[in-house]
């Protein structure tokens, strides 16, 4: 049996039994139980604040890691302008409900998203589209200010987005992870 504890698991499991049933135990993607693929779809949902750092970390993970690891000057224009064009794809997803369909998987689809409004029925308006793509280039301008922790990192093709360490101690696997934006 194989099972993920997290510091964030820990946190839910102490503010809320049932909340962490539903999120960690219960949710399925499995459409033979209904009420747990539900449980699953509502486990996917994300603010607009939190869907912006997945998507700036997608865009470390997807375009700096791999152009560092070519040995390739950062161009941060196009990697900036690559994080937007997944940004407005993920938000076309979302805006489709495509997230309730059947068999959609979010290993299997770089466009998997879900955001909260558009679950609720408020939909994303155009001024708060507008204002991530603003953050998103400004996270980037911000990384590109840095070029003296880049410069040392081109080339190196051991780099990952998020490094795991696994221990084991007393008969436990553990792995540790670098932080990245919440999943959950």
């Amino acid at each position: 049996m194989s099972f993920r504890w997290s510091f964030s698991t820990d946190k839910l499991f102490r503010r809320c039994q049932r909340q962490f049933f539903f999120r960690e135990i219960a949710a399925h993607h499995s459409q033979r139980e209904p009420w747990r693929r539900e449980a699953f779809v509502l486990k996917q949902l994300k603010t607009l604040e939190l869907w912006r750092g997945s998507v700036i970390h997608e865009g470390i993970q997807h375009y700096v890691v791999p152009a560092l690891g070519k040995g390739d000057a950062l161009n941060w224009e196009f990697i900036t302008e690559q994080t937007i064009e997944r940004a407005k794809g993920q938000l076309a997803f979302s805006e489709q409900k495509r997230y309730r369909e059947p068999g959609i998987s979010k290993t299997k689809n770089e466009d998997f998203c879900a955001l909260v409004p558009h679950e609720t029925g408020v939909g994303v308006s155009a001024e708060e589209f507008g204002n991530v793509c603003e953050e998103i280039r400004t996270a980037f301008r911000h990384l590109a200010a840095m070029s003296d922790v880049w410069q040392p990192l081109l080339g190196r093709n051991d780099l990952e987005a998020e490094k795991q360490i696994w221990v084991e101690f007393d008969d436990v696997q553990a792995v540790f992870q670098t932080p990245s934006p919440r999943k959950h």
